[in-house]
């Protein structure tokens, strides 16, 4: 339609509704122009479209209206106009229609559920609506631009609609029924949405709603005025009863999409009160095929009102760069082209034809070049696991291919512009602000909608490269909720944009990037099972497949040999900041050091805390936590308290706890629950490398081993806080799927490696010591064929275990102590004179006539002092350091620090302690050889196992024990070098993986009644009956014997008796310092039959004791009481 023919329809169609003196007039001799005055003001139309007041023109972005609750004003360049009331409202409506002129509004064609009717129909339709618009708006402009659009969309030819506008008369009745007025009630009402203009008075339109008022109500308050996505919303509103009503409502929605799009292009917005600031963008992608955006809000000139556009030169040369409008994607180089005065007419017209909408996009559009700074390279990455465990960064393409867990708390991404930090940092005036939007799940395009995030820069770093880098966070929790209702497969892609704005006098400008995150669920995935190994020293990992896990980044790793005996250690920074995050119920948002005198972080783990250069300092020493897994132990069969001192408030002392009967809070820590989780964030490490499990499994279930001597009490302790760290680390949504069961003891998950590597065959018998940090564990046993009975119960193979036995304090951990202990009593006279307090350990007497406050006292300070001596001790054993002085600094029982010069003199210490140790743990076992495997020893094999067994002081002594006792055999030591070998270590992890998948394979343990059950821990006897100081045995270690034995009379005179026992074999005499001796007392009722008192062994530290005239039958119970350990 022709616009000089839409200005003279409007000034008519207005003065027919206005009074006089708010009508335009006409301007003599100057066709086409109008005038008119409002408020003082004189205000022109030029047959140009244009608008002027007192002869200035006026732009429409000069233009904005204010409202509020009391009144509405019109400001022309942040000034006010004086206007009354009314000549706000009809000066409002005079700028957007005259304002619309000269704007391509992109109405368009829309569907139409009436367009298959008859033309006539259609005719009569278009001009009643029409005339029932004009009767209701002044907006005519607009009415004639929604009705000729609305003719082509009900398939009238446009020739048609261009002579139809202008009609005057239609038929009075026109519609047959009452669905057809709604079809009209429903464009009449859109018409007002459609513009973003007020609807009628309700009260003005009810001589046309008629019956029809309930479905005006639903269409303007709750329809239209809704975010409907979908046609089942609309569906609550309007009553489904025929096919008819289904097209109605499909028409509401399909008119709601049309209204959506084109108020995100702009097409037909015309706010004079919410007008946005125009803005270009200049996309293109860079080297790695990834879109990056440069946003420009152009400078309008004041005088001439052309918009400039600055863009930095470096645009120019990218790769097929794009400048987008609105919904318009323009070659940017054509569009630079497009605005040159000197392009040829030709190339202009070329221009036009590929571009059709360039001239409406470029109107009062100047571009300016400018080289302040280069557009940067921007790359991103996932940096979570990097922040938490100290692993590579997760790139940007696998986020988009591979993606991450959902609801697993915050993820942390780093965005680097490249060569453009100095920029900002000497040009300080720029404001810098940080902005994340979602615009994309699925396949659904959305509005964009803002993500909280919190975000840093390096601005304000020093010596610093000039990349320009940004962190921020997105919170996969969040994310779960948002999209939980369309999350249908295993996964969903979700589209984000960054948008980083630079403000100032100077400049503004946007960098956008948009960016593509694949959200994995959880749920669909899980499924996985992982064996742990928790250590004293080291843990090992191994998934089902028998592929191992480490903690460490293995980038850039020389020796990868023992990369997979993770450090059991754990170090907290600062208490305070770690506390408060570690106590976080939902995600504990820990971060891991960047190194160990790294203030900022919150913990440390790793070998660094082993093998740091040049050793660590105090601090570093007290804040390490390198024996948790004794922890429950200590507390629960020891009694001992267990305390640390962070590093950075290191005079605070922290109790360790275990168990689910306790919780943590400021002064309470659970460490294995803290190592569970470092341990669990790896398993479900997005990037699986080469040699673990496919990616495509999330594990859930995990087996634990355990030593031979852990009680029921200590095992279920370690279980539940393994189990509540791999929880915590773990996806919500599986959370209550996560699960830790107890698996076999160490040594005899060491058989299964043996097995699978083909030491072991049917028919070999097989004897395991393992020394490793914490505990001393043997295994005796076969490994048979299944006999006839069992391959009916479809068994293949017999494990057949005769005993397990050990020393839960008899590790390498243990020797050290020992060392230590040695030391101090080596330079007593100086730890007596600047009262250094001290631990005993276990098995070692206090120095004679010694102040009693410096070794029976277990305080922070004993405990801290036998750490540092430690660091000496363990130098001594393990690299055979043979220093003869030290230096270092102790704590004497006031808490003050005091230097100690050690004396040492390392021969002794190997011969005295260590060779005596070694020597004693192999003629033990070697007792215990022989007393748990049957001749003949043809099919014997020995083994060594765990990391203690790589001393060369045991092989040699084992070697020679073994050689004499079992005719020259030659114990089997396996330590393959390679990354995915078996050695000492891993051999536990890797033998209950293939003792797992064995299904047709049955462990039977001798020594147990039940398989989880602990072993019968002691030796029990008493004194030779005739008198003598004999020690006679009467019950073995790992005994499960049924048979009462008696102990002797109980006189009733004093109803008490003392019981002989040790866990420590060959005693002969009752006065050998190592035999233990409880004294226990009977009750009257208990011995009224008989005074003759019968024992047998239960489990773990337990007996079971009767009172009988003769020997009670096997059937019979007694009273079960617990030994002391």
């Amino acid at each position: 339609m022709n616009n000089l023919f839409l200005l003279s329809q409007f000034k008519n169609k207005f003065n027919e509704k206005v009074e006089e003196k708010y009508r335009i007039n006409e301007i003599k001799n100057e066709g086409n122009a109008y005038e008119f005055s409002y408020g003082g003001y004189n205000f022109k139309i030029n047959k140009e479209k244009e608008i002027f007041i007192n002869s200035e023109k006026i732009f429409f972005d000069d233009v904005f209206i204010k409202e509020n609750i009391f009144q509405k004003s019109i400001y022309l360049k942040n000034q006010k106009l004086k206007l009354s009331k009314q000549e706000v409202n009809y000066l409002e409506i005079i700028f957007r229609n005259i304002f619309s002129l000269n704007i391509d509004m992109e109405v368009s064609e829309f569907f139409h559920s009436l367009s298959s009717r008859e033309d006539s129909f259609k005719k009569d339709y278009l001009l009643f609506l029409r005339d029932k618009l004009f009767k209701y708006s002044l907006d005519y402009i607009y009415i004639y631009k929604y009705i000729f659009d609305l003719g082509l969309s009900l398939n009238l030819e446009k020739n048609v609609v261009d002579s139809l506008v202008l009609k005057e008369l239609y038929k009075d009745k026109i519609f047959k029924n009452d669905m057809e007025y709604k079809y009209f009630l429903n464009d009449f009402v859109y018409f007002f949405i459609l513009f973003n203009f007020e609807t009628p008075n309700k009260n003005i339109v009810n001589d046309l709603v008629g019956e029809n008022k309930e479905l005006m109500q639903y269409l303007t308050k709750k329809l239209y005025r809704k975010e409907i996505k979908i046609l089942k919303s609309i569906n609550k509103y309007i009553e489904i009863k025929d096919k008819k009503n289904y097209f109605f409502s499909r028409q509401v929605y399909l008119n709601i999409l049309k209204r959506n799009e084109l108020n995100n292009i702009g097409g037909v917005k015309m706010f004079l009160d919410q007008k946005e600031e125009r803005e270009f963008i200049i996309e293109f992608k860079d080297m790695n095929d990834e879109i990056c955006q440069y946003s420009i809000s152009p400078e309008k000139d004041d005088v001439s009102g052309v918009f400039n556009v600055e863009y930095l030169e470096s645009l120019e040369g990218e790769s097929n760069p794009i400048l987008i409008s609105g919904t318009d994607r323009i070659d940017f180089n054509s569009c630079l082209d497009y605005k040159k005065e000197d392009t040829d007419k030709d190339d202009i017209a070329k221009i036009e034809r590929a571009y059709p909408t360039i001239n409406k996009v470029l109107r009062d559009v100047n571009f300016v070049r400018e080289d302040f700074i280069s557009f940067p390279k921007i790359y991103m990455s996932d940096i979570t696991e990097k922040k938490i465990l100290g692993f590579r960064e997760i790139n940007r393409e696998f986020l988009r291919d591979k993606g991450v867990w959902l609801n697993q708390g915050k993820r942390y991404i780093e965005l680097i512009l490249e060569n453009i930090l100095s920029y900002f940092q000497e040009n300080k005036s720029y404001e810098i602000d940080f902005k994340l939007f979602l615009n994309r799940i699925g396949n659904r395009e959305l509005t964009k909608e803002k993500i909280d995030t919190n975000w840093t820069s390096n601005i304000r770093e020093e010596n610093v490269e000039d990349n320009f880098i940004f962190n921020f966070d997105l919170d996969t929790d969040y994310i779960f909720e948002r999209v939980e209702a369309e999350l249908k497969d295993s996964f969903i892609n979700l589209g984000f944009e960054i948008e980083i704005s630079f403000k100032s006098n100077i400049k503004c400008f946007k960098i956008m990037t948009p960016f593509e995150i694949k959200f994995k669920n959880a749920e669909k995935y899980a499924g996985g099972t992982v064996v742990i190994d928790f250590g004293t020293s080291s843990t090992c990992i191994a998934y089902s497949n028998g592929k191992m896990i480490t903690l460490e980044n293995m980038d850039g790793t020389d020796n990868k040999s023992r990369i997979f005996e993770n450090p059991t250690n754990f170090l907290v920074n600062n208490w305070n900041n770690f506390s408060e995050k570690w106590l976080n119920e939902i995600y504990p948002d820990i971060i891991r050091m960047e190194g160990i005198y790294d203030k900022e972080g919150d913990f440390f783990q790793g070998y660094k805390l082993k093998d740091e250069e040049g050793g660590l300092n105090r601090d570093i020493i007290n804040a390490t936590l390198d024996q948790i897994k004794l922890v429950p132990y200590r507390r629960l069969k020891l009694g001992e308290p267990a305390k640390f001192r962070p590093a950075i408030d290191h005079n605070k002392d922290i109790n360790l706890m275990s168990g689910e009967d306790v919780k943590e809070d400021k002064d309470n820590f659970k460490p294995i629950v803290a190592y569970s989780y470092l341990l669990g964030r790896n398993v479900m490490y997005p990037i699986k490398r080469t040699n673990e499990l496919n990616e495509e499994k999330i594990a859930i279930n995990f087996r634990m081993t355990i030593p031979t001597k852990f009680d029921k009490e200590v095992k279920e302790a370690i279980r539940q806080d393994l189990e509540r760290g791999l929880k915590l680390s773990a996806p919500q949504n599986i959370r209550d799927q996560v699960t830790v069961e107890i698996g076999n003891e160490e040594p005899v998950a060491f058989i299964g490696a043996m097995i699978e590597k083909g030491e072991i065959r049917r028919g070999d018998k097989f004897a395991v010591l393992d020394l490793g940090g914490g505990t001393l564990d043997y295994a005796f046993g076969l490994y048979r064929k299944a006999t006839d009975e069992e391959e009916e119960e479809e068994i293949v193979n017999v494990l057949e275990i005769f005993n397990t036995d050990g020393n839960e304090r008899g590790g390498s951990e243990y020797l050290i102590n020992k060392i230590s202990y040695y030391i101090y009593k080596e330079n007593s006279e100086e730890m007596k004179n600047k009262k250094i307090p001290f631990i005993v350990p276990y098995d070692e007497k206090p120095i004679e006539y010694f102040p009693e406050n410096l070794l029976v006292g277990k305080t922070t300070n004993s405990y801290l002092n036998l750490k540092y001596i430690n660091e000496i001790s363990k130098k001594i054993l393990i690299n055979g350091e043979n220093k003869s002085d030290y230096s270092l600094t102790l704590k004497d029982i006031n808490n003050i620090d005091n230097v100690i010069d050690l004396v040492i003199v390392p021969d002794q210490i190997t011969s005295i302690i260590i060779k005596a140790y070694m020597e004693k743990i192999v003629d033990d076992f070697i007792e215990l050889v022989k007393k748990n495997i049957p001749t003949p020893y043809d099919n014997l094999k020995i083994f060594r196992a765990g990391n203690g067994s790589r001393s060369e002081i045991l092989e040699s002594i084992l070697n020679e024990k073994v050689r004499i006792n079992f005719d020259n055999k030659i114990p089997i030591f396996i330590d393959e070098l390679n990354q995915d070998g078996v050695n000492p270590k891993t051999a536990v992890v890797l033998g209950e993986v293939n003792l797992a998948g064995m299904e047709s394979t049955k462990i039977i343990y001798q020594n147990k009644s039940k398989e989880d059950e602990v072993p019968f821990e002691f030796y029990v006897g008493r004194q030779d009956e005739e008198g003598s100081s004999a020690f006679e045995e009467l019950i073995s270690k790992g005994s499960v014997e049924k048979t009462w034995k008696k102990y002797g009379i109980v006189p009733k005179a004093k109803r008490e008796k003392e019981i002989f026992y040790s866990d420590v074999m060959g005693i002969l005499d009752i006065k050998d310092e190592r035999l233990r001796r409880q004294k226990f007392s009977f009750s009257e009722e208990e011995m009224q039959n008989s005074g003759k008192l019968w024992i047998r062994p239960n489990v773990a530290n337990k007996i079971e004791y009767i009172f009988s005239k003769e020997e009670p039958d096997e059937e019979t119970t007694g009273i079960i009481v617990e030994l002391k350990r």
